[in-house]
């Protein structure tokens, strides 16, 4: 939502002819949803595909452990997401 990109060939809801025709305007903004903001902020993507072996799921999650534990500091009163 953040780039405006719609699910729809018309590019619904940001595009939606029929919205826009009757007086539609749609716009999302950082802050609009504190919750979503929050955890894009702190999300990782990593890319993967369907040929990695399962050895190669071990030493990625082994290396992201290590990063985790490196960089990270855990906390036992964080605010649940849900």
């Amino acid at each position: 939502m953040i780039l405006g990109r719609g699910s729809t060939d018309a590019n619904c809801p940001f595009q939606c002819p029929i919205y826009r025709q009757n007086g539609g305007d749609i716009h999302y903004a950082r802050g609009d949803c504190p919750v979503a903001d929050d955890l894009f902020d702190r999300m990782i993507s990593i890319k993967l595909n369907q040929w990695y072996t399962e050895e190669d799921c071990e030493r990625i999650a082994r290396a992201m452990n290590r990063v985790f534990a490196t960089l990270c500091t855990g906390t036992s009163d964080g605010t649940p997401w849900i």
